[in-house]
């Protein structure tokens, strides 16, 4: 994934001002221009334009509302690939127009607002203004333009907003005001609701979340309250505090030392963000505090920035550069067992002289080993160090002897997970995309699980291998697909796993075993999850749902990390409403049962009087 650089920044740039936008309502951000002068096949405003960019993806669905609908609407989808939807569907809305009153209370009043389950699904609005402005007001006229402010009409609104993130209160100027009366004419129940983000001419932003309270003021009217008070003040001391704790006992890893000296942590974190990037990997590392999946979060999200400019060629893995190379089927194989790096037949003892390694002993152990590569190199072959590269597959060996299946090379478009949500049933390239992205000790304990029973699947692993495999595109000038004409862009680290599980079928009428091959292949060195998600694509092509590892829906949103983390997490936040409710229901039916009780104490002396 390579991107113009100075794009990048400029939306990775925008994308962290209108986030602060949205967590500081009411405060003026800016984002920076992509383009200098007029385009005419560009229908939106240039600032507009880098709004959309950042926060619009393959991932989501649009709606346009207002002039040059159709125009604007091609363009959205050309340069972000998203989708276009009804605007009672989409996940965002855009409204270009700065003078088009009717179309933005339509979009505001239509938009959909999430589900009581699901409240993050709701929209979020965005609205081209003719001018945003912050809180320093120069005279006393409440009506008088803020500094730096020109409406693009006759009329300023003061708008004082409260809420979460604002200390008591905040104002800011705009020069529409349609946004806030359809806001208004909406009953959405919290925690439901639309999100805004209003951008203006020169770049400002303001976002409005739909916990924001808000009124209109004009002519000095004062029609402002405060909702809900405090927050924002703890929340950026508690930031602070996040900080401090990184560096409170003295100095930091580099990145350059974490990247080094963490490599299988570093290759989890990247094949769970589907980015191969390790200084980036060990960055999100610093900056999580070594949390694997906090780092993946933030490379998952620095993902989701940059643009796709081509697509590699299909990896032929027979072609796999093999480090490491076993199989649990055959104790002899063509090529031979390569043990290469593995920890398999170390004692897995804590070795204390690590504390005291000085650089000199690490040197001395470099030495030792390159100088007994060089004499192992030197007496080998030719032949058989360029064998590494052409390993033949064991595999192979079973379906030659008919007792594997051999399937014809499906040449259907694969769906990519990261551009489209998984819908179910579930192709299988987006079953082993979700596989091989997912959260590596969730794909190993589901793995286990089937294993242990609950998927009848105890496999064979008929190969491991290890290794790098080269990345190619095709050469963008070229029409066709060259065998010659291609470029190199680098080398990624892989396991491949394939499994083999004996199972009862029937052929010609009549009962008899045969071998089925479960696949795994995963970014990185990481063996027991290739391994588990061999058993995992086994058991899916079995689909049976009686089995909780045979059932796709349940294996494949369980083993995703960043989903998995974020759901956990949001029980922290506040849920007052409806633990309130579920108080009262509590408290109605102790109630009910103090007075059963008393009722039934009572009949009871009663009975005994008589």
């Amino acid at each position: 994934m390579i991107a113009n650089n100075a794009e990048t920044h400029i939306l990775q740039r925008a994308f962290r001002n209108i986030m602060n936008a949205l967590a500081r309502p009411g405060r003026l951000g800016e984002v920076e221009v992509l383009r200098v002068g007029a385009e005419e096949e560009n229908p939106l405003p240039a600032h507009f334009e880098v709004v959309v960019k950042t926060l619009v993806d393959q991932a989501v669905t649009f709606a346009v509302s207002g002039t040059r609908e159709q125009e604007a609407t091609q363009w959205v989808v050309l340069n972000t690939h998203s989708h276009p939807a009804e605007l009672e569907q989409a996940d965002f809305i855009m409204i270009p127009d700065v003078a088009h009153s009717f179309a933005c209370r339509d979009a505001v009043l239509k938009a959909f607002e999430g589900t009581l389950i699901a409240p993050e699904k709701g929209a979020t609005i965005v609205i081209n203004c003719g001018s945003l402005a912050g809180n320093t007001i120069p005279g006393s006229s409440a009506s008088s333009a803020a500094e730096g402010f020109v409406p693009q009409g006759d009329k300023v609104y003061r708008v004082v907003v409260s809420g979460p993130g604002i200390k008591d209160t905040h104002t800011f100027y705009v020069d529409r005001n349609d946004w806030i009366e359809a806001r208004r004419d909406r009953a959405d129940e919290y925690p439901c609701g639309v999100d805004f983000v209003l951008v203006d001419v020169e770049g400002h932003v303001v976002g409005i979340p739909r916990t924001t309270k808000f009124c209109r003021l004009k002519g000095g009217c004062s029609m402002g309250y405060v909702a809900v008070r405090g927050g924002g003040l703890a929340i950026e001391e508690s930031l602070k505090l996040l900080e401090y704790e990184r560096v409170a006992h003295g100095d930091t890893s580099t990145v350059e030392e974490i990247e080094i000296t963490f490599p299988g942590l570093i290759e989890q974190v990247m094949g769970e963000a589907s980015l191969y990037a390790p200084r980036l990997a060990a960055l999100a590392l610093k900056q999580a505090q070594g949390s694997p999946e906090e780092a993946v979060f933030l490379l998952r999200a620095f993902r989701s920035t940059l643009e796709r400019p081509y697509v590699s060629r299909v990896i032929d893995t027979e072609k796999m550069q093999v480090e490491r190379r076993i199989s649990a089927a055959f104790k002899d194989v063509p090529g031979g067992q390569l043990l290469g790096v593995t920890r398999d037949y170390s004692h897995r003892l804590i070795n204390f002289d690590l504390e005291a390694e000085t650089p000199e002993d690490q040197a001395r152990i470099r030495e030792e080993f390159l100088a007994n590569l060089e004499d192992a190199c030197g007496s080998a072959s030719e032949e058989a160090l360029a064998s590494l590269g052409s390993l033949p597959k064991v595999m192979d060996y079973l379906r030659s002897e008919g007792l594997s299946e051999v399937y014809e090379d499906d040449d259907t478009e694969p769906v990519d997970v990261t551009m489209e949500p998984l819908t179910f049933p579930a192709p299988r390239s987006a079953r082993l995309q979700t596989l091989a992205r997912g959260m590596t000790q969730g794909v190993t304990t589901l793995g286990y699980a089937a294993i242990r029973g609950f998927g009848p699947s105890h496999p064979t692993v008929g190969e491991l291998r290890a290794g790098t495999l080269e990345i190619l595109i095709d050469n963008p000038l070229s029409e066709g697909h060259n065998e010659d004409d291609s470029y190199y862009i680098g080398s990624i680290p892989v396991t491949e796993v394939e499994s083999v599980f004996s199972v009862d079928s029937t052929k010609n009428g009549k009962a008899h075993l045969s071998f089925e091959v479960g696949y795994g292949l995963v970014m990185g060195h990481l063996e027991t999850k290739a391994i588990a998600m061999s058993v995992l694509d086994f058991c899916l092509n079995q689909g049976d749902k009686q089995y909780p590892t045979q059932d796709e829906e349940f294996v494949l949103y369980h083993v995703d990390g960043v989903e998995a983390t974020g759901f956990v997490s949001h029980l922290k936040l506040p849920h007052y409403v409806t633990f309130q409710s579920k108080l009262s229901s509590v408290r109605s039916t102790v109630e009910d049962d103090s007075a059963a009780d008393e009722h039934a104490s009572c009949s009871a002396v009663e009975e005994e009087k008589e």
